[in-house]
């Protein structure tokens, strides 16, 4: 059992034809295509009324994208003349070029649990390399948790963040956002999903694939 674009679709509650047309898309392409929509959208309903959904999403990440549309008409009298899509698939684009801005690190491409060797010193080596590249540490924190998650062994994410803010400055010399890198990290969740786990988790029990569409929907 795996990821079809239907079930995608109705998990997300976004149409047929937005989830193929980012289905096979890489992180670049993303960028790219939430640029044009973002140009295509300035006269749209979603960019007339951008300070107000904004501040609403600050204040509140999980508000809905039926409430947003509710709460429009309560501060101004009338419904807006857009579908209740045009503003989900705002917040899909604005995630999206948000995501894209994390500051760029190396970043190892396939970062898992069966990739991580222990020397006889106890020394832990980082191998299968040929996926490096530079992006956001949250793509490879992120795949780590997902992937541990996979095979059926839980880490709370918060953790995580914390050892690695934490090792990161005594590397470097600077200090991140806790909160910021794991909203960085649900992004990049949902975008990793829409690439590879459809196909990661063909076979997979029932229970699995469920635990990952949890995820992706939060």
């Amino acid at each position: 059992m795996g990821f079809s674009k239907s079930h995608t679709a109705r998990k997300l509650q976004i149409n047929f034809r937005t989830v193929a047309r980012y289905w096979d898309m890489k992180p670049t392409d993303y960028a790219a295509a939430f640029k044009d929509i973002h140009r295509n959208m300035k006269n749209s309903i979603a960019s007339h009324y951008e300070t107000d959904i904004l501040a609403w999403l600050e204040k509140y990440p999980d508000l809905s994208n039926a409430q947003i549309y509710d709460w429009l008409y309560e501060k101004y009298g009338e419904r807006p003349v857009a579908a209740e899509r045009t503003m989900r698939r705002y917040r899909i684009n604005q995630i999206i070029g948000w995501h894209h801005e994390e500051p760029q690190v190396l970043c190892h491409g396939d970062f898992h649990w069966d990739n991580l060797l222990l020397r006889e010193n106890g020394e832990i080596v980082i191998c299968d390399w040929q996926g490096v590249n530079a992006g956001g540490a949250s793509g490879d924190i992120s795949f780590f948790i997902s992937r541990l998650g996979a095979d059926g062994t839980e880490i709370a994410p918060e953790k995580l963040v914390e050892i690695y803010v934490q090792e990161r400055a005594l590397l470097t010399g600077e200090t991140l956002s806790e909160d910021i890198l794991l909203g960085h990290m649900q992004a990049a969740n949902s975008i990793t999903t829409f690439q590879f786990w459809h196909e990661y988790l063909h076979g997979s029990a029932c229970g699995r694939v469920r635990g990952i569409y949890e995820k992706m929907g939060k």
